[in-house]
């Protein structure tokens, strides 16, 4: 992501401004008098800060009900020992690896 600063008071034009936002992922701080005033930046860009904050404020479920329905869960996908657990981790840490390597 790139970042400018621009003075609004020898601003280019606004449209040109929008298009390098949005095209280039920039993100332009608009300054007058030397001091930064706002910022544009893409509509992705901004509902993906807004979808942060609202996932910030978004209440803990407490640990013991998350690791009573995470057990629960686990039983009734079939993994009711600790021995099937560790398999299936051991499977997904496997799968993981793969996945990585292939990229490459």
């Amino acid at each position: 992501m790139v970042a400018s600063s621009i003075d609004i008071n020898t601003t280019p034009d606004l449209a040109e401004l929008v298009n390098r936002a949005t095209t280039s992922q920039e993100v332009i701080t608009l300054t007058a008098h030397g001091e930064r005033r706002a910022v544009l930046l893409s509509l992705e860009a901004f509902e993906y800060l807004v979808g942060l904050q609202r996932y910030r404020q978004q209440k803990l479920m407490p640990a013991q009900d998350f690791e009573q329905q995470f057990r629960q869960a686990l039983t009734e996908a079939g993994y009711d020992s600790r021995e099937k657990i560790i398999d299936l981790v051991r499977e997904v840490k496997q799968e993981m690896y793969q996945e990585r390597h292939q990229q490459r």
